[in-house]
């Protein structure tokens, strides 16, 4: 090497070592790259690995950025860390313990390099890591307190990511479908804006204890979500929160959730279940929409604000049990529920909106157990064949439906008798059970049953007679969607005549197959005919915990 050559080099690393600023040529280091705080260097070794060491802050560069020359003319410039034009060689870098901070446009377009090292003591990082798109994991640890909101931008190869419990705020993923892992500590207390919007690789997500809000579009697009925890922390779950994650095939929310906003789980066409605390009191709009597995849904008596549309398109709902803290049945509420076979509507509902039953074709049977018939639309009813759909009301209140305007346009109307007997009816201690209401007559003779509810370590439920004799029965017990689970046998021995109570048959929790039932409410519904050659409707409300 020439001695021009030896000195032209040797001015090229002062210069380097000085500012800190390379634009092009050849570059190993040792550079210089403190921030005023400390002295650090940095040096790239043959073998790829760039070693950030020393005590104190890492510079800040600018990258592009322009300065004007005049009125008319603007020369551009470019400011990257010395290594930069060195990037296709670093796979690699480490940064020793020492540093407290990785400086904005350090690490920017190495896009050869696969792995990271930050150790504790680094307290922030800036806009670092935009463009390395061959970074497969990295570690944030619990000393970083500030952390850029883009500083992943383009880590098109993350996997995975883990943030320390020091972080607060974290920015963006969005994008990143390689990402399958994140785990979030402890410091985060909001999940911003789309910060995994379109991560459609992401199937495992760990959240901090201190979450409160899961935001707007949070996990749009994560097809790959199949499941999530959110901590007990969670207090909201903003609008589009889930939208269109289609993997999702259950969801369990804390008791800590109050509300969920618009379309927060619109287009989750995999969710066959969905268990509601009773700490939400709204539910917007929407919020539930195109849902197409959603078989059945119970709405909690907290819930007093439902929005419109919140279960339109959920094709496949064929139960849905509404709390009686809700006082409105608002627009599209379940348009296009062709599943929907039934419906009651609590007696807190003081008005329906327009076009809430729409493509509702199976539905056959609507009760309403408000006494004064709810305010409605002429549209309201829009879907239901109002000439074979049953109106089921209280006895005393069929008047005033069939004086009703848009009431009295349905033709069988039918009446349910309220028994406030305690071995007919099951209290309501359970939120999530479904009440049955059913037309019956009354009886001239009283069947009942007990214990109800029958608790599982009983093995069985009785039914009693007192009055006339049974001669013939014909029993069935059905689930709370309406499918037969067993037919009952009956048998009275009593003499003609005999009027005291005794048992004439059993249910031993079990449905045809022989197999346990699962804990729920179920009706016993069925005709008995008495020694007098009278035939009586009969309908027990059952509860099995």
């Amino acid at each position: 090497m020439s001695l021009v050559t030896k000195l032209g080099r040797a001015l090229l690393l002062t210069a380097a070592a000085v500012a800190g600023v390379v634009s092009m040529g050849w570059a190993e280091g040792p550079w210089s790259v403190g921030g005023g705080e400390g002295v650090v260097t940095a040096e790239l070794s043959e073998d790829g690995t760039l070693t950030i060491s020393g005590e104190g802050t890492m510079r800040d560069w600018r990258g592009l950025y322009t300065v004007p020359c005049g009125q008319y003319c603007i020369n551009d410039y470019y400011e990257y860390a010395p290594w930069y034009s060195s990037r296709s060689s670093i796979t690699k870098v480490v940064i020793e313990k020492g540093v407290t901070s990785i400086g904005r446009y350090a690490f920017y377009g190495l896009d050869q390099m696969e792995s990271i090292t930050i150790p504790e003591g680094v307290t922030s990082i800036g806009w670092a890591f935009s463009g390395c798109t061959k970074l497969v994991s990295i570690d944030i640890p619990n000393s970083v307190t500030s952390l850029d909101m883009s500083v992943f931008e383009r880590c098109t190869g993350l996997k995975s990511v883990t943030i320390g419990n020091g972080v607060t705020e974290i920015g963006s993923f969005k994008g990143l479908t390689n990402l399958t892992t994140i785990t979030i500590g402890d410091g985060v207390t909001s999940l911003g804006s789309g910060v995994f919007e379109g991560c459609t690789g992401l199937t495992s997500v760990n959240l901090g204890k201190n979450v409160e809000t899961i935001g707007y579009e949070a996990f749009k697009g994560c097809t790959g979500l199949t499941s999530i925890t959110l901590p007990n922390s969670v207090t909201s779950i903003e609008e589009r929160a889930f939208e269109g994650c289609t993997g999702l095939t259950s969801f369990n929310l804390p008791n800590s959730v109050t509300s969920i906003k618009e379309m927060a789980f619109e287009g989750c066409t995999g969710l066959t279940s969905f268990n509601l605390p009773n700490s939400v009191t709204s539910i917007g709009d929407w919020a539930f929409s195109g849902c197409t597995r959603l078989v059945y849904f119970v709405i909690p008596n907290s819930v007093t604000s439902l929005g419109s549309g919140a279960f339109s398109g959920c094709t496949r709902l064929s139960a849905v049990k509404i709390g009686t803290g809700v006082t409105s049945i608002e627009r599209n509420m379940f348009e296009s529920c062709a599943s929907l076979t039934s419906i009651t509507i609590p007696a807190s509902v003081t008005s329906i909106g327009q076009y809430p039953f729409k493509g509702c074709i199976a539905i056959t049977s609507l009760t309403s157990l408000s006494a004064d018939p709810p305010t409605v639309t002429a549209t309201t009813f829009d879907g239901i064949n109002k000439a074979t759909c049953k109106l089921i009301v209280n006895q005393e209140d069929i008047g005033p439906y069939r004086a009703a305007m848009y009431w009295k346009d349905f033709t069988n109307v039918q009446a349910y008798v309220s028994v406030a007997s305690s071995d007919r009816v099951v209290p309501q201690t359970n939120p999530i059970e479904v009440s049955v209401i059913a037309p019956v007559n009354r009886l001239s003779a009283e069947f009942t049953a007990g214990p109800n509810p029958a608790g599982k370590s009983s093995d069985a439920v009785s039914f009693f007679r007192s009055g006339s004799r049974i001669e013939s029965a014909k029993l069935y017990v059905y689930d709370a969607s309406g499918n037969m689970v067993r037919r009952i046998s009956v048998g009275d021995k009593a003499s003609v005549g005999a009027q005291s109570k005794r048992q004439v048959g059993s249910w031993d929790l079990t449905d045809k197959k022989g197999r346990p039932v699962s804990d729920g409410t179920y009706l016993l519904k069925g005709v008995i005919k008495s020694a007098g050659g009278k035939s009586e409707k009969v309908a027990l409300v059952l509860g099995v915990r």
